[in-house]
C-alpha cells in the first residue's frame, strides 16, 4: 500500500467510492432543491411560459432525492431485489420526463423573449421539437418498463429475451441523448449570439445571458452523458464506476443549471417590457378600427361594415409598411391582435346606440352577429355616429349572438384582454 505523509490525503484515498458518491448526491439534491424553490418563488406573474421549465426543475429535484435513496439502497445491498428494480425504474422515468420538460421549457422561454404570444412558425417549431423529444422519451420509458418486467419474470429462467430488450433500451438511450445534445448545441449557439447583440430591440439582454449559461450547462451535461452512456452500451460487465461518473457529472451540471436558470426569467415586481409594448399595440389597433369605421361610414352616415372587412383593411395597410428592425415586435403584436379579433369576431358588425354627443356622434357601441340587430331595433336607438370600442376581461364566449349590456363612455378603461361588452365577448 502506498504511504501518504499527510493523514488527510490518506483518508481521501481510502474512502469508499460508493459512500463518497452517496454523500455527493445528497449535497447535490440539497443545493438543487433550494435553488429550484428560489427560481419558482422569484418568477414574475407575467411569465406563465416558465411553468413548464419550473415543473421540470421540480422533477429534477425529486429525481435527485429519489436517486440518492436508490444509491443508498444499492450501496447497502448490491443484491438486486424486485422492489429495488421497480424503484430504480421509477426514478429513471422521473429523470426522462425531467430532461424533456427542462429542455423544452428553456426553448419556450427563448421564444417568449421575442414575442408575448408566439408566431405560428415559432409555435409549430415548439410543438415539433417537443413532439420529437416526447416520442423518444415515451419509447424509452416503454422499453424501460418492458426490460424491468422481463427481468422480474425471468429471474430464474432464460435471460436472453431480457438482455435483448435491455440492449435495445440502451441503444435508444444513446440516440435520445444524442438528440438532446444536438438540440442544446443549436440552443446554445442561438442564446450566445442573442446575448451579445444590441440591435434587435430585445428587452431581455441580461436574461439572455443567463439563458446562454443554462443552455451551455445542458450542452455539457448531454455531451458527457453521450460518452458515458456509450461506454455503458458497449460494456455491461462493470457498470458501477461509469454510473458514479455519470452521477457526479449530472449533479455538477445540474447545480450549474439551476443556479443560472433562475435569473433567466424576470423577477416579480417589475413591469414586463413586452406587456407594455403589447398594451400599446392593442390600443393602436383599437384606434385604427375606430378610424376605419369612421372613414367607411362617413362619420356614421352610411351602413357600418363587418368587422372582417375592417380588420382586413387594417392588416393590408400594416403589411404594406416598411418596418424597421427595432419595431418588429410591435409590428407582429399588431398582426397577432388582428388575427385574434378576426378569429373571434369575423362575422360580427358594429351597431351604434345612444344619444349623440356635441359632435353628433354616439358614445356607445356594441357588436352583434351579422344581420342580428334586435338590440338596436327594440330600443329604437340610432345607428349613426362613431362609437367607442372598449376592451375588458369580462367577455364570455362569442357563441351568444346578442349583447345584453352596453359599455358606457365614462366606464374606467379595463386592462387588455378580449374585445367585449360587459357581459358578452365583443
Amino acid at each position: 500500500m502506498a504511504y501518504y505523509s499527510d493523514p488527510f490525503i490518506y483518508l481521501l484515498f481510502t474512502i469508499d467510492p460508493g459512500l463518497g458518491c452517496i454523500s455527493f448526491n445528497a449535497l447535490v439534491a440539497f443545493i438543487v432543491t433550494l435553488a429550484v424553490l428560489f427560481a419558482i418563488v422569484r418568477r414574475s406573474k407575467d411569465w406563465p411560459e416558465a411553468i413548464r421549465l419550473h415543473v421540470g426543475l421540480a422533477l429534477l429535484s425529486l429525481w435527485l432525492i429519489t436517486h440518492w435513496i436508490d444509491s443508498v439502497i444499492s450501496h447497502v445491498d448490491r443484491n438486486v431485489t424486485a422492489y429495488a428494480q421497480i424503484y430504480t425504474m421509477f426514478t429513471h422515468i422521473i429523470r426522462i420526463c425531467t430532461d424533456v420538460l427542462v429542455i423544452t421549457g428553456l426553448w419556450r422561454i427563448i421564444i417568449r423573449y421575442d414575442f408575448l404570444r408566439p408566431l405560428k412558425v415559432d409555435a409549430f417549431a415548439d410543438n415539433l421539437f417537443s413532439g420529437v423529444l416526447w416520442t423518444l422519451a415515451t419509447v424509452h420509458i416503454a422499453l424501460l418498463v418492458a426490460a424491468t418486467g422481463l427481468w422480474l419474470k425471468n429471474q430464474n429462467g432464460d435471460e436472453d429475451e431480457t438482455e435483448r430488450v435491455a440492449r435495445a433500451r440502451s441503444a435508444l438511450e444513446v440516440t435520445y441523448i444524442t438528440v438532446q445534445f444536438c438540440a442544446m448545441l443549436v440552443m446554445s449557439i442561438y442564446a450566445c449570439s442573442r446575448a451579445t447583440e444590441r440591435q434587435t430591440g430585445c428587452a431581455y439582454y441580461d436574461e439572455f445571458g443567463y439563458m446562454a449559461h443554462a443552455a451551455f450547462a445542458l450542452l455539457l451535461r448531454s455531451f458527457c452523458e453521450i460518452v458515458i452512456v456509450g461506454q455503458l452500451d458497449r460494456s455491461h460487465s462493470d457498470i458501477y464506476d461509469p454510473q458514479r461518473a455519470r452521477d457526479v457529472m449530472y449533479g455538477l451540471c445540474s447545480i450549474y443549471l439551476v443556479l443560472v436558470v433562475a435569473f433567466a426569467v424576470p423577477e416579480k415586481g417589475k413591469e414586463d417590457p413586452l406587456v407594455i409594448k403589447d398594451h400599446a399595440a392593442v390600443e393602436e389597433i383599437k384606434r385604427l378600427i375606430e378610424e376605419r369605421i369612421a372613414e367607411v361610414t362617413d362619420g356614421g352616415k352610411n351602413t357600418a361594415p363587418t368587422m372582417s372587412s375592417v380588420l382586413n383593411g387594417i392588416e393590408e395597410n400594416l403589411r404594406a409598411q416598411t418596418v424597421p428592425a427595432d419595431a418588429q415586435q410591435e409590428y407582429f403584436m399588431k398582426l397577432n391582435e388582428i388575427a385574434r379579433l378576426r378569429k373571434q369576431f369575423a362575422n360580427w358588425e358594429p351597431v351604434y346606440k345612444g344619444s349623440n354627443n356635441a359632435n353628433g356622434q354616439n358614445e356607445i357601441i356594441e357588436l352583434v352577429e351579422k344581420n342580428d340587430r334586435k338590440a338596436a331595433a327594440e330600443d329604437n336607438t340610432q345607428r349613426t355616429g362613431v362609437g367607442r370600442m372598449m376592451r375588458s376581461w369580462q367577455g364570455k364566449s362569442n357563441s351568444e349572438s346578442k349583447p345584453k349590456k352596453d359599455v358606457e363612455e365614462d366606464e374606467p378603461r379595463p386592462q387588455p384582454g378580449v374585445w367585449a361588452t360587459t357581459e358578452d365577448a365583443v
